[in-house]
């Protein structure tokens, strides 16, 4: 899956950069997750902004060329949890629209090289900061497994998996970093990016990417340690019988696992259909319209016509009336 970058000349900066060699430039700083996606980043360059397709982006319509302003000026930065970013707005700090549960934008599912976003491995992330900024961090959240994915987010349905800290942002590069994605996770999540600014402004940004996240199967399973009649059921005891009640439970997990993902990908599928269907019926709707406008420029230039041969007509009516006389 390409993914689109607004500019074709920025390239990544190592985040251990050495802050002190670069001078801060105080300015009202800009942003959001470009990869992957986040919902303000999609719907201003996935989507056509004029013309949105999906409920969130027609909701955010108005708000999308501002989609690298989805700030908030928050004192306490460090306290941002509930102190300026709350439960139910972690995604759009305002922007409601971006809030909207369940999501219907378009998960990212792979790279640009079509490497799948796996559990149990690094990913890179990318940020497009469209302003030159200090920064203190950038925090990532995840959401919990069994999140409710028909209810605005909380805090309480989120854990952070990586903070990035120092360096600065220069506008026309993005911000490249690499995130461990946990290893128990798996199908649609959504991933919550935190900006903290470090220019005492207060300044905090913040976005949601939607991700499907496909399962590792080179991971080893969990070794299980309950203990019944049997002794303990572990992959290492020796018991034929209890191995072979381990390896039979490990397949069963895994089959389930494996159906659970499917089932996901079939939603997530169901949905692009959707879209896609959505997306023709507003390409036929706009041909009408263009059809329709066709037909008044036609019926126009008819009366137009119309006005000007009775315009000659009432020239030669004055000709014949001088004539006469």
């Amino acid at each position: 899956m390409k993914h689109f970058y607004p500019s074709i000349s920025r390239l990544g900066f190592n985040l251990v950069a050495i802050a002190t060699l670069h001078t801060p430039m105080f300015a009202f700083a800009h942003g959001a997750m470009q990869f992957p996606q986040a919902r303000q980043y999609y719907c201003r360059f996935s989507e056509k902004p004029e013309a949105p397709v999906s409920r969130i982006c027609r909701d955010y319509k108005k708000n999308v060329y501002n989609w690298n302003a989805v700030r908030k000026n928050i004192q306490d930065e460090d306290n941002y949890q509930n102190n300026g970013i709350n439960d139910k707005n972690i995604c759009g700090l305002g922007f409601t629209a971006l809030d909207e549960m369940p999501s219907d934008i378009k998960a990212t599912s792979e790279d640009d090289e079509g490497n799948p976003i796996t559990a149990g491995k690094d990913l890179t992330f990318v940020y497009d900061a469209t302003v030159a900024h200090k920064t203190k961090a950038i925090d990532l959240y995840i959401t919990n497994n069994g999140y409710d994915q028909n209810a605005p987010l909380t805090w309480k349905e989120m854990t952070k998996f990586c903070s990035i800290k120092g360096d600065y942002l220069t506008g026309s590069t993005p911000w490249k970093f690499t995130c461990h994605i946990p290893e128990d996770h798996e199908g649609h999540h959504v991933i919550a990016s935190i900006w903290l600014t470090d220019t005492g402004t207060g300044d905090v940004f913040d976005g949601c990417s939607d991700v499907l996240i496909s399962k590792n199967k080179t991971m080893m399973p969990v070794n299980i340690n309950k203990s019944n009649v049997l002794g303990s059921l572990d992959k290492t005891n020796t018991n034929p019988l209890i191995k072979n009640n381990f390896t039979q439970i490990t397949k069963l997990g895994d089959e389930r696992q494996e159906q659970q993902l499917e089932q996901q990908r079939l939603e997530e599928q169901r949905r692009e259909q959707q879209r896609e269907q959505q997306r023709l019926e507003e390409q036929r709707r706009e041909q009408q319209r263009e059809q329709q406008r066709l037909e008044e420029q036609r019926r126009e230039q008819q009366r137009e016509q119309q006005r000007l041969e009775e315009q000659r007509r009432e020239q030669q009516r004055e000709q014949q009336r001088g004539v006469s006389k």
